[in-house]
């Protein structure tokens, strides 16, 4: 790879780095932070790897190794202006109906935001619309290395791309292999198509999660459930729903959209996941609207931190009685042996029924 222009990436925020390319022999100089001979190691590594003709200056605010290599891959992208690819992550498949209480959305541009959520939430939702156009490049890159390197335990992994720039965000993240690809601002099934499309020619096969933002989106939300087979969820986002609208943020303002999006969900079988709650520190608001999203049978709700996603949690634990009936209801399905489906009470357990018996047992055990 022949070096076509000096170039850099990053910033000198904690836990950050600025790398800088300029064309060269190899050479690699490191300043700042510890473990200087580690990182020049794993700096040369990738140089070898990409056959680049470059020098390397790295100036080290204490960034993690995934913060290091995707600061230079960015800035080495910029520099011979191609795409920089690699090994795809290895990843398991998650099931489709697995449990999404919460999503926890982070910065995919703040590599200390993205280093304090290991091993927190059901999911985690790396947001690619965080930064401005000219900072977006060097996102993907960080997100691409944070899902390539870093253990984030059972939580599942999602990425939420920008719309207009799809084709350039899953052409990079895809080397990441995350679980899920979030598409923002969805109003017809032609915006669905047009991803799937494009995760095709990316070679990547990962659930969807179409976010609904618009009143047309709202209004074709029947539609849109039904457009991939990739689909595992369909998520609310009520902020800029409101704007649109030229409406005030109010339960009652929102709750037809919600009901919209959650009838949509149960019949094409998918799950219904609440948008986040825009306002920081209103924690008995922010408690109020779970409440009420959890009555109306919504599976999960974005959260921008972890004191929410704690307080979520609380409302999802399921009740002893439910539990309980739960149980019977899989009791009745797992010994009957007659024609056509089982009974309970005298009442048919349906298949709805049973999935959802199937999920308040899947949700008690995270309580035990």
């Amino acid at each position: 790879m022949k070096i076509m222009e000096e170039a850099e990436a990053g910033s000198v925020n904690e836990g950050d780095c600025v790398v800088k390319i300029r064309e060269g022999s190899g050479k690699i100089e490191v300043k700042g932070g510890k473990n200087v001979k580690h990182v020049e190691e794993i700096l040369r590594e990738r140089l070898i790897e990409l056959e680049a003709e470059a020098d390397v200056e790295v100036e080290n605010h204490g960034a993690d190794d995934f913060v290091i290599i995707g600061r230079f891959e960015a800035a080495i992208s910029r520099a011979i202006r191609e795409d920089v690819g690699g090994k795809k992550a290895r990843r398991g498949i998650t099931s489709r109906d697995r449990i999404r209480r919460s999503l926890l959305l982070v910065p995919g541009n703040e590599p200390i935001s993205i280093k304090k959520i290991l091993g927190y939430g059901d999911c985690v939702m790396f947001d690619l619309q965080c930064s401005g156009m000219e900072k977006k490049h060097e996102t993907r890159y960080l997100v691409k290395n944070a899902l390539q390197r870093m253990d984030f335990g059972n939580s599942e992994l999602w990425v939420k791309i920008d719309r207009e720039t799809a084709r350039e965000d899953i052409s990079i993240i895809s080397y990441g292999n995350p679980h899920g690809i979030c598409i923002p601002r969805v109003e017809n099934v032609e915006d669905i198509e047009v991803v799937e499309h494009i995760m095709a020619e990316a070679n990547l096969d990962s659930h969807l999660m179409p976010l609904i933002e618009t009143p047309k989106g709202v209004a074709n939300a029947g539609k849109i459930v039904e457009a991939s087979d990739k689909m595992v969820a369909i998520a609310f986002e009520g902020e800029e729903f409101l704007k649109l609208m030229g409406g005030k943020r109010t339960w009652d303002a929102l709750l037809f959209p919600r009901s919209i999006i959650i009838i949509s969900a149960r019949s094409a079988g998918i799950q219904a996941i609440d948008g986040i709650y825009p306002v920081e520190g209103e924690r008995k608001e922010f408690m109020e609207e779970v409440k009420k999203i959890v009555e109306m049978g919504y599976d999960g709700k974005f959260v921008g931190n972890l004191k929410q996603m704690k307080v979520l949690h609380k409302f999802f634990a399921p009740e002893e009685k439910d539990v309980e009936m739960a149980k019977k209801i899989l009791a009745a399905v797992d010994s009957w042996g007659g024609e056509g489906k089982p009974y309970i009470g005298g009442k048919i357990i349906d298949d709805e029924m049973e999935r959802r018996a199937r999920r308040l047992i899947k949700l008690a055990e995270l309580y035990k």
